[in-house]
């Protein structure tokens, strides 16, 4: 690194050139790089679907939905499997284990469910798997309208519209919701059929019969080869009415004969409207290889087309998340712009110096051009997570800077010309810097171990601050002293700011003096705070993910089973009424669905109101608890990500399993009970109590096979009768419709008309419904659902989010005594097991985090102990991020953790640079408490400096002033919360650790000094005993020794030892015994 500095120095031109390339590079990367609001999130999870037409839930359950679930079950990386079973279909989610490759997966369960088709009820379609996408949501919605009466507008949409949004390069897929489908109705005239003894099916097989499209061959035409088809067509309806029909008298009539003719609308199954105003709502989805923006810009020019050439269509653009992408991205570049500036302007308060501050500035916009072309070949998205990285490294870009440019003024003051003071002052702390910058990078390794939703949202981020700081390394060691070489900056010692450093430093160095005679009260009294710090941590709230304000409001409704359309519709027109009147919203959409019983209204807030999201749906949530009797409502906040999904807000969902559906339901009403009974709950909802009511049709197969029928032809028929039956279809004028075969409206309106439904057997005669079936009510369910073979339950408790966590612990508290039938339990809701899975990962990712840390500076310092000394700014650093979480309501999650591994590779730069610079004046000769001040009053400005600036570019994330920054608050707050504390235990803790420390050791060795001497003057006394031993015969000798063994202070083996040869001076057992002294300290040690 010093030789780069070297280089740096003497070649400006090659300085210049890269910077002009670094620039050049940074604008192409940007303009290349997608634009999202958050990164991709990709769970390994695949949906099988199956249809069983007419199926109750109860059958699709036993005799397709499990079958299929216990085929799968041994697949390869399963987590977990789950079915829903509803009315004439079903669907068996199956979640794989991080890491699995889909496609694999997929095959896997291919070849699996083709074991068990044959053992599936015949009407069973064959299973579609499909993979399940996160970021599946749809990126624009549109609203098409008109004024025009008589106009096909859901035709114009299949038929024109539909085929120009196709073409766009960067769209995936779209679904058409809502409008009133157009059709040719074949009407049967009832008793003109029965006089005829036509049937419903006789009219299908007549139209069907004179209206097709078959291959013929082909001929010979001079040199070619043509090919033949033979077709019959009607393209209008009066050549539809003349199609001949045959009785089964033999004589032959004409369609008009026995049916009515006309075009018709399908009854609507689902409404769509916007702004109160009947709408057909197409929603749009990206290809996963493409962004919103461009999508947006795509769909934007077709429907500029359109429009020209349809000016009765009206079409507006209800959301296009390319907006709220740009919106976001142009508020975290306005925020990172503005952190430039605002660290700019401390350095130069700091440093008085306009071109000192201009250099060290100069590496923040140098470093985050550079981050931005790795993010570019990294394949980074710009998006909410890589931007505020950008943000929050702000200020510690200016970190290494700041210390080298310090040095070099220093340097300078030395009498040193510009360019040796820059070369010197950064070789003197190029050691520090390099290992200050690696300890923070390191921790941002183990993101790239994490495999779950924790690492696909964080990498980015880890991956963005590490090549900043990279980057700032760099800068700081080559850029930092050439500019400083070239403008030779001179620091104002009479700057206001410096003498008030210079106050603040004497005042500092008064009281670290003082409270280095005191290091055991100063070290008691931060083990308290840390004490104290972890009792108010006990009781933290923990959540996933905080929900992201985007400013949407969902309300959804869940209407009573067997409803139509036309009831559920009155309750949703009054809600419109209430979000209309509601003075906070801009604009709303509906939609009503009458398969699911259910209806959504999506509102979107007004700019200039100051209410959050999550305010205005807790207070809707209240307003709306009684709102209606037929439904029940509930009110969250929406989002355009999935991630929305991944924060409850003020619901919580209580989850139950059961060996049988019975004692799950009791379960579920004992449950449901108690959330009533409690205070603070607005209402309550569970997924086993929406039962209904249908009718069974019971066909007797003995009796239908007297009177002639299959029992499956029977059902068929009553199907045909009461829906219909489509006939293929026509084009006229250039449009197409399906042609479909029915009974006036309403004719088996009642159950009564349903019983005297009639049917002609083979033999001519009239056979009623009810003599060959058994027609009853009986109870339906609206949904059956299985986690891992057994029943389960959701039970939802709607409240607000500030009374939630109260309400919930007194709930808990009732739960805790509740006694749940024989076989029931409670299990993890998929948020809670999803949040467990993810925070014993982050911990584990911290636990690597922080060895790495330690490894690092154990290299650099070739010491255990001050590698032991700088770690403990770590757990007292928590003081200070504790408190503020407390103070901002900051709850743990996954963000919060992320900020606890940053905190790490931070809060150690201050204690790496005030250890090193310490242990230099102790080198230089001063002693050790003296060495402690000086150096903490010589390194208070750069600490000040870069904690500073840290805390300013986390400040507009850690309050939330950026727009959408909620997502990543806690990981701010953590770090401004534990920075600050860690500088003031920096200045003030550290060196009564290092004190205390460096006292035991001296007081360790004055021990071992004292021991070998003591050890020393025994073995003085064992020598002059051998030569008294010599001269008397031994027997002192052995007295001595074996007084002296058993002293403990003589090495045993000392009673081996042999008394010289003779002709011999002694000499080698001097050695001998000078080589025993050397190991005096490990021998009295043991």
């Amino acid at each position: 690194m010093k030789q780069l500095t070297k280089a740096a120095i003497k070649k400006p031109v090659t300085v210049i050139v890269l910077l002009v390339g670094l620039v050049l590079f940074s604008v192409f990367s940007i303009s290349g790089m997608a634009l999202q609001l958050m990164p991709d999130i990709n769970i390994p999870m695949l949906v099988v679907m199956a249809t069983y037409p007419g199926a109750s839930p109860e059958e699709v359950d036993s005799n397709v939905m499990e079958k299929l679930r216990e085929a799968c079950a041994n697949v390869s990386g399963l987590k977990k499997a789950q079915t829903t079973s509803n009315e004439s279909y079903g669907v068996l989610v199956l979640q794989f284990n991080y890491g699995i490759k889909i496609a694999d997966a997929h095959d896997d369960i291919s070849a699996k469910i083709e074991t068990v088709l044959n053992d599936l009820p015949d009407d069973v379609g064959k299973p579609t798997i499909m993979e399940l996408d996160m970021n599946s949501f749809d990126d624009m919605t549109l609203s098409v309208s008109t004024e025009a009466r008589g106009l096909d507008l859901l035709n114009i949409v299949n038929e024109e519209l539909e085929p120009q949004l196709r073409r766009a390069g960067a769209l995936a897929d779209l679904t058409v919701t809502g409008g009133n489908e157009k059709y040719i109705s074949v009407r049967l005239i009832p008793e003109y059929a029965r006089q005829y003894g036509i049937s419903a099916n006789s009219i299908v097989s007549a139209i069907t019969s004179v209206n097709y499209s078959i291959p013929a061959g082909s001929v010979t035409y001079g040199n070619q080869s043509l090919n033949m088809e033979t077709e019959v067509r009607y393209d209008d309806i009066e050549r539809l009415r003349q199609i001949p029909i045959t009785t089964s008298t033999g004589q032959t009539i004409h369609l008009y004969d026995v049916c009515d003719i006309d075009y018709g609308t399908s009854d609507a199954t689902s409404l769509s409207r916007y702004d109160g105003n009947d709408n057909i709502s197409i929603g749009l989805k990206r290809k996963q290889s493409s962004t919103s923006v461009i999508l947006s810009r795509q769909i934007q020019g077709i429907i500029e087309d359109f429009r020209t050439s349809n000016p009765e269509v009206s079409i507006k653009i209800i959301r296009d998340s390319a907006d709220e992408i740009r919106d976001t991205l142009r508020s975290v570049v306005k925020t990172l712009v503005q952190g430039v500036l605002l660290a700019m302007l401390v350095i130069f308060i700091f440093f008085g110096d306009l071109k000192g501050s201009l250099i060290v500035g100069s590496t923040m916009p140098v470093s985050l051009l550079f981050a931005v072309v790795c993010m570019y070949f990294a394949g980074i998205s710009l998006n909410l997570v890589s931007m505020n990285a950008l943000v929050l490294s702000i200020g510690m870009i200016t970190d290494n800077a700041v210390v080298v440019i310090e040095l070099c003024f220093r340097k300078k003051e030395a009498g040193l010309e510009y360019a040796d003071a820059a070369y010197e002052g950064t070789s003197v702390v190029i050691g520090s810097v390099i290992g200050s910058t690696i300890t923070t990078v390191v921790v941002y390794l183990p993101l790239a171990l994490l495999e779950g939703m924790s690492g696909q949202y964080f990498k980015q981020l880890g991956y963005t601050i590490v090549f900043v700081l990279l980057a700032s390394l760099f800068c700081a060691t080559t850029l930092v002293p050439f500019f400083y070489s070239v403008y030779k900056p001179v620091e104002r010692k009479n700057n206001p700011v410096t003498k008030l450093i210079e106050r603040i430093a004497k005042v500092y160095g008064r009281v670290l003096e003082r409270i280095l005679n005191k290091s055991v009260l100063v070290v008691l009294t931060a083990v308290v705070l840390f004490a104290l710090s972890i009792y108010l941590a006990s009781g933290m709230r923990s959540e996933l993910l905080a929900a992201v304000d985007e400013g949407i409001m969902q309300i959804n409704l869940k209407f009573r089973p067997n409803l139509s359309l036309e009831t559920m519709d009155t309750t949703v027109m009054e809600l419109e009424s209430f979000v209309r009147e509601s003075g906070v919203v801009d604009d709303y959409s509906i939609t009503v669905q009458e398969a699911s019983s259910s209806a959504s209204v999506t509102a979107y807030k007004m700019d200039d109101i100051e209410l959050t999201t999550q305010q205005i749906v807790d207070d809707w949530n209240e307003k709306l608890r009684n709102y209606s009797t037929i439904c029940e409502i509930t009110v969250s906040a929406g989002s355009s990500t999935g991630l929305s999904s991944m924060n409850s807000g003020g619901t919580e969902e209580i989850d139950i399993a059961a060996d049988d559906l019975e004692s799950l339901r009791e379960g579920s009403r004992m449950i449901t009970d108690i959330l009533e009974d409690t205070k603070g709950v607005l209402s309550v909802n569970s997924s086993v109590e929406e039962t209904g009511s249908k009718i069974m049709i019971d066909i007797d197969p003995e009796l239908a096979r007297v009177k002639g029928f299959a029992p499956a032809q029977l059902s068929q028929m009553v199907y045909m009768n009461m829906n219909g039956a489509d006939a293929g279809e026509v084009t006229i004028e250039h449009n197409k419709y399906d042609i479909k075969v029915e009974y006036p409206k309403d004719y088996f309106s009642s159950l009564d008309e349903v019983r005297a439904m009639t049917f002609t057997s083979p033999s001519g005669a009239e056979v009623l419904l009810s003599e060959i079936a058994d027609i009853r009510f009986t109870e339906a369910s609206q949904s059956i659902t299985r986690s891992d073979g057994r029943y389960s339950a959701s039970i939802n408790a709607i409240m607000t989010v500030e009374t939630k966590d109260e309400i919930m612990d007194r709930v808990h508290e009732r739960f805790d005594t509740l006694t749940l039938p024989e076989g029931v339990n409670f299990i993890e809701n998929a948020i809670t097991e999803t949040m467990t899975e993810e925070f014993a990962a982050i911990g584990q990712a911290i636990v690597i985090a922080f060895y790495l840390v330690f490894m690092v500076m154990a290299i650099q310092f070739e010491s255990i102990a001050y590698s032991i000394l700088i770690m403990l700014s770590i757990p007292f650093a928590a003081i200070g991020s504790i408190l503020l979480m407390r103070i901002l309501d900051v709850k743990v999650s996954m963000t919060v953790l992320l900020g606890v591994l940053m905190l790490a590779g931070i809060v150690v730069n201050n204690g790496i640079i005030y250890i090193d610079t310490t242990n230099q004046f102790r080198d230089g000769g001063l002693e050790i408490k003296k060495a402690l001040v000086t150096a903490g009053k010589d390194r208070l400005r750069p600490i000040l400096i870069t904690t500073i600036t840290t805390e300013l570019s986390m400040i507009p994330v850690a309050f939330k002033l950026a727009k959408n920054s909620e997502s990543l608050q806690g990981m701010a707050v953590v770090i401004v919360g534990g920075l600050f504390a860690s500088t003031l235990l920096t200045l003030l803790l550290i060196p009564n650790f290092y004190l205390m420390f460096e006292v035991f050791h001296k007081k360790r060795d004055k021990e071992r000094k004292k021991r070998k001497e003591r050890y020393k003057a025994a073995k003085d006394t064992a020598d002059a005993s051998d030569g008294d031993v010599n001269k008397d015969g031994g027997i002192p000798e052995i007295a001595d020794k074996n007084s002296a063994a058993a002293d403990g202070t003589l090495d045993i083996k000392s009673l081996d030892d042999s008394e010289p040869e003779d002709g011999k001076d002694g000499t080698a057992e001097d050695k001998k015994d000078g080589k025993k002294d050397d190991n005096t300290e490990e021998i009295t040690d043991k």
